[in-house]
């Protein structure tokens, strides 16, 4: 209970937009559970005190499907980038990449130019 506001400050800072349940004094009189964003509830617990006693269970949600499909898409895009660039010049590997995987061409021609400086 000692830690619980530095706790939720550190999981707020690498996943705000996470969905979190607080549950507080399971079993015992005073319990309640909290279910919401984790920026939502580090505000919530920490504008009252009586958020902040007793004992805590934190649930995290988990890793959402559009999150690792996102995840393997920038993977693919820059494995196909690195080959193509042994070939090709920036820009037109950049185009090819877009042609086939979906992105921000900006992006990825930063990406493209590091990864032919490197």
């Amino acid at each position: 209970p000692h830690r619980i506001l530095d706790t939720l400050e550190a999981i707020c800072r690498h996943y705000p937009e996470r969905e979190m349940v607080i549950a507080r004094e399971l079993t015992k009189r005073f319990e309640t559970i909290t279910k919401g964003m984790v920026k939502e509830l580090v505000k919530f617990t920490c504008e009252d005190e009586d958020q902040q006693r007793g004992e805590f269970v934190l649930i995290l949600s988990g890793v959402s499907d559009d999150e690792v499909l996102d995840n393997e898409v920038l993977l693919a895009q820059e494995k196909l980038l690195v080959r193509l660039l042994a070939d090709l010049p920036p820009k037109k590997a950049v185009q090819v990449v877009c042609d086939i995987y979906p992105g921000d061409k900006r992006k990825l021609y930063e990406k493209a130019v590091a990864f032919k400086q490197s």
